[in-house]
């Protein structure tokens, strides 16, 4: 094949090809290569790449010395795009110019035509005439004895499309060969999970309860296996099913949860018909749960991503909708009932939609961790019962570089995440990684004032933790291994404000470690000195100038309390440039994690001790 230097360049970038590569001869191999990367983009599930898969096809067959069957290939690979973008009414032109081949109802190219128009038949909802469509092959399919003539993947599609059609027994004898075709074919992973889902979304609708909860653990289970394939569209698919699932079960979280979730991942994939579809069931279930301004946003966006397809049955039934909310809204204010938000939700929990269903109704948000194994904190030790004060007491590696704990609540559909953070190791960290930079013979001020006023704070940090979870603990069955000290009477948070820093110490100590409460002398004494330099610097106080020149006779009293550790500047400054070398960041530093290291050691003999 030759192209011409006016043409557009087979490159695909849209330039000339005197501009661009300047091609002169194109072979059926290079062909043949440059459609397969092509094709490989349209597959990406992403919809910039889609986009981008198309032009370049619609690029191609505008080259005017294809061969035949490079064409036939041309119009099929665009036939699959735009039915992957949800061009249905474009992908019918492109099967009815290739049928006019007269190819033979023996070939391979004939069945998968039918699979091909009957899929996009079923999206403009002219179910009949894609089950008669299938009804010309199924048998032969059916009888298939393997998937060399890629029989499974077609039996699948075939599957969703007699469920639309409402043939549900051809559907069920669809999946069931599918399974068996594909289910020791490791190639045919995702089509083999599809066949699954199908199945399961099928028991769904079962009138037995045990056979809809085996259903709703398949296709749960699913959803794991194609997240690890990136099954997108898929995912999608088994979204949706649940959603209207948990809808018809009137548990309208689940339903609000799964539905946006198949909205969402509809939109990365760009899918147009599949978006307009899963805007028209979530604008159904706004209708119904009086959320009538959303309904109104969401029928609207179907209606022009409709139109963009050409697609008049979505058109029709959303132009519907968006009247339907109109009119609730309008009777809603007539009788003076509220609706959206503040409407009482119709779950008859007594709450308003917000307070209530309405918890759940954002947009998805990716689950920003991944588990994996058994969490550190909920590992028992062999000789000893699990509490949840254990969380703070921990020693580990892990636990010293903790920056927060999280609770996490899965729901259907949806999760609930919350974090504490952990305040007193964030502080320790910031301290150290300061301290990492402090040469001995740094002259400025500003490093080891920032390791005191830190160290202090993780101390602080650490107790009021320490008292949170402790408070936490008459919540569980772990309550009975603890005391709750009488100053958490008026409520921790009171004890966390309103109690002195040392104070707090003693008596958590005394109170979680009981005899095992015994710092020594020197541990203590460093601990408070520590406490009191702080206070020195944070609620600094003068009534004069500090003498530096003539040196005065008498020592600063802050100058006394210094422990020998400390070593300090001898230059002609105020105390607190002499006070703020590496000595005391190092001192400080050290101080906080022998306190916080002595508590966490004094637990552990006591919690031993006690079992």
């Amino acid at each position: 094949m030759k192209i011409e230097r006016n043409e557009t360049c087979i490159c695909g970038s849209g330039k000339k090809n005197k501009i661009c590569c300047n091609s002169k001869d194109i072979n059926d191999e290079l062909i043949i290569e440059k459609l397969h990367k092509i094709s490989e983009k349209s597959l990406s599930q992403n919809e910039e790449l889609l986009i981008e898969s198309i032009n370049e096809l619609e690029t191609f067959l505008t080259y005017s010395h294809l061969s035949n069957n490079n064409k036939r290939q041309v119009k099929l690979n665009l036939t699959g795009a735009f039915q992957r973008r949800g061009l249905h009414n474009k992908a019918l032109n492109l099967i009815s110019e290739i049928e006019k081949e007269k190819i033979g109802p023996d070939s391979h190219l004939y069945i998968y035509l039918i699979q091909l128009k009957a899929k996009s038949l079923t999206a403009i909802e002219e179910f009949e005439e894609a089950t008669i469509e299938l009804d010309k092959v199924i048998e032969s399919l059916l009888s298939a004895k393997d998937n060399k003539e890629g029989a499974g993947l077609f039996l699948v599609e075939a599957s969703k499309i007699y469920i639309n059609g409402g043939k549900i027994k051809k559907a069920e004898k669809c999946l069931d060969k599918s399974i068996s075709i594909l289910k020791d074919d490791d190639n045919e992973r995702e089509h083999f999970e599809r066949a699954k889902a199908n199945k399961a979304i099928l028991m769904l609708h079962s009138e037995s309860e045990t056979t809809i909860n085996e259903g709703l653990k398949l296709l749960n289970d699913n959803l794991y296996t194609k997240s690890e394939i990136g099954d997108l569209e898929g995912l999608g698919t088994n979204y949706c099913n649940l959603g209207l699932h948990f809808w018809r079960k009137k548990d309208f979280k689940g339903a609000i949860a799964y539905l946006r979730k198949d909205l969402w991942i509809t939109r990365k994939i760009g899918d147009l018909h599949g978006v307009a579809i899963s805007l028209r069931n979530l604008t159904s279930l706004y209708i119904i749960l009086k959320q009538y301004k959303k309904a109104k946003i969401l029928a609207k966006e179907s209606i022009e991503i409709a139109q963009v397809i050409n697609n008049k049955s979505i058109i029709e039934s959303s132009k519907f909708q968006f009247d339907q909310a109109i009119e609730f809204a309008k009777q809603a204010g007539i009788a003076k009932e509220p609706s959206g938000d503040k409407c009482l939700c119709i779950c008859e929990s007594g709450k308003k939609y917000d307070e209530c269903c309405g918890e759940v109704d954002h947009e998805p948000i990716d689950f920003p961790f991944r588990f994996g194994g058994m969490s550190e904190e909920i590992k028992a030790d062999n000789n000893k019962q699990t509490s949840r004060l254990d969380f703070i007491f921990r020693d580990s590696e892990m636990a010293k570089t903790r920056l927060s704990w999280q609770n996490v609540e899965i729901k259907n559909g949806w999760y609930k995440l919350s974090e504490l953070p952990d305040m007193a190791n964030m502080y320790l960290i910031s301290a150290k990684n300061i301290l990492e930079k402090i040469n001995e013979n740094d002259d400025n001020f500003h490093n080891p004032l920032s390791c005191l006023i830190l160290s202090v704070s993780a101390l602080e940090a650490y107790i009021n933790q320490v008292a949170y979870f402790l408070d936490d603990v008459k919540n569980h069955p772990e309550s009975n291994l603890h005391n709750i000290p009488n100053e958490f009477n008026n409520g921790v948070l009171d004890f966390q404000r309103n109690t002195e820093l040392t104070l707090k110490w003693s008596i958590l100590g005394k109170c979680i470690c009981e005899e095992k409460w015994t710092p020594t002398s020197d541990i203590w004494n460093n601990f408070k000195s520590l406490i009191s330099i702080r206070n020195e610097f944070i609620h600094f106080k003068s009534s004069e100038y500090e003498q530096v020149i003539p040196s005065p006779k008498t020592i600063h009293p802050i100058l006394k309390k210094l422990p020998k550790a400390v070593e300090t500047r001898k230059v002609f400054h105020s105390w607190p440039m002499r006070v703020l070398t590496p000595s005391l960041a190092q001192w400080s530093v050290n101080t906080a994690e022998e306190m916080i290291g002595y508590f966490k050691e004094q637990y552990k003999e006591k919690r031993i001790n006690s079992a």
